[in-house]
């Protein structure tokens, strides 16, 4: 490869080679570390739509709980979970059941079955 090609490679980028060796190291560092970074939370969203494919075939869905002011996160069946938020010791405002209502709708869950579900559960 010539320099000639490798300096049409580097496009509007070819300015970098003005620059001192101490501060394209301490630039390839910083990128190096961003793209560590990056590939961790695609590793990790990735993981959760896997997860959350799981949990939907099964009709579960997480919530997370506070817990003497630590937050846990809870795996349970959607009427189940409905019944949860709809408590008032969990139940902030109303708006907070009517956004979790729409994500669950919006993740695909069948929400009207559910409340029907979770109507009879409270009646036993």
């Amino acid at each position: 490869m010539t320099i000639a090609t490798m300096m049409s490679n580097l496009g509007i980028d070819a300015m970098l080679l003005t620059k001192p060796d101490n501060w394209l190291h301490h630039q390839r560092q910083i990128a190096e570390n961003d793209l560590t970074e990056l590939a961790e939370s695609l590793r990790a969203i990735i993981l959760a739509q896997r997860i959350k494919a799981y949990l939907k075939d099964r009709n579960l869905t997480a919530e997370a709980i506070e817990v003497d002011d630590k937050v846990a996160l809870a795996i349970m069946n959607v009427p189940d979970m409905i019944n949860a938020i709809r408590q008032p010791s969990t139940l902030k405002n109303y708006a907070d059941l009517l956004d979790k209502l729409q994500t669950l709708s919006d993740d695909g869950y069948d929400i009207e079955q559910s409340i029907e579900v979770a109507d009879k559960k409270l009646l036993v």
